[in-house]
């Protein structure tokens, strides 16, 4: 690492240029690096309150959590296709950075899905039920 005020080679951790006392800022990943956020509480809150918003707040995404919020998840697409970008660690945080932690627990993306598409099922089983019990409509 070089010193942006007189050029010469310093040490990565220090503050100060020892030559000319100049401050060096730090390297923007050692910046960044105590603001990642996770990857298990990012689909967590995304499954379970995606429609709300609140994933996209997680990440640091303000003004689309408040859009996500007013349109209930975008009538559900929007709360899917992030659920699918967030699951599959696609979707990068307002810093730009992915999210940590998904290592070992791929699992998790593949349970979650096998419930929404249990959850579909159920819902459609439901309808059905619904529409072919009522007065003299049978089947």
């Amino acid at each position: 690492m070089f010193c942006p005020s007189c050029g010469k080679e310093i040490e990565a951790e220090v503050r100060f240029c020892k030559y000319c006392g100049s401050p060096v800022s730090l390297p923007p990943q050692a910046v960044s690096e105590h603001k990642r956020r996770d990857w298990l509480a990012a689909v967590l809150l995304s499954f379970f309150l995606g429609n709300l918003g609140i994933d996209r707040f997680y990440l640091g995404y303000l003004g689309l959590g408040f859009l996500k919020l007013f349109t209930l998840g975008g009538c559900g697409v929007w709360y899917l296709i992030d659920f699918l970008l967030i699951a599959f660690n696609k979707l990068k945080d307002a810093d730009g950075n992915l999210l940590t932690g998904r290592e070992g627990k791929e699992w998790v993306t593949y349970l979650l899905i096998g419930l929404m598409i249990l959850g579909v099922i159920a819902w459609f089983l439901a309808l059905l039920f619904s529409i072919f019990s009522f007065g003299d409509f049978y089947i």
